[in-house]
């Protein structure tokens, strides 16, 4: 953190900065990665599909369970913890960054969004799947798409140097 106190942008980091911070991104990219394959591989990608997979499905080729209270009381549990800390680390890189902050804060209030709606709409869903199976994906798109936007924008930042209003002022 001493490295921002003067400098407050990405672009100036000192090598090693750069280098620990892009790997942390790239890492968090590749969890991006592999939680959307994981998301939509159980749940699928249809309002249908979400319902069936938290209120139990059985068909010849697939056959879930109800998910209980308490296993979706587990699953939040563990998603509270550490989705948010991903968030706030990953935010405020992308706010050290020279985009501007109004890009910066529909990120990080789109990932907020998507964050408690995917942790929260589980427990409506086993109660009423509608509509709240398509709130569950809509969650699902704005986490899963500004998170692995914001790691791109300060991976940008970080390494191709570029002029914007914001450096002008």
């Amino acid at each position: 953190m001493r490295q921002f106190r003067h400098t407050h942008t990405l672009h100036h980091l000192p090598w090693a900065s750069k280098l620990a911070t892009t790997l942390f991104l790239i890492a968090t990219l590749a969890a991006c990665t592999v939680t959307w394959i994981m998301a939509t591989r159980l749940t699928g990608t249809s309002p249908q599909s979400v319902a069936a997979h938290y209120q139990g499905r059985e068909t010849a080729a697939d056959e879930a369970f109800p998910k209980s209270v308490d296993e979706l009381l587990m699953t939040a549990h563990f998603h509270l913890f550490i989705m948010p800390v991903v968030l706030l680390v990953v935010g405020h890189l992308v706010g050290l960054t020279r985009f501007p902050r109004s890009v910066q804060g529909l990120l990080m209030g789109a990932g907020s969004v998507g964050l408690l709606l995917n942790v929260g709409m589980p427990f409506l869903i086993i109660h009423a799947p509608q509509p709240w199976s398509a709130l569950k994906l809509l969650g699902n798109a704005l986490l899963g798409l500004s998170l692995p936007l914001m790691c791109i924008l300060s991976l940008i930042d970080l390494h191709w140097p570029m002029r914007l209003d914001r450096d002008a002022a």
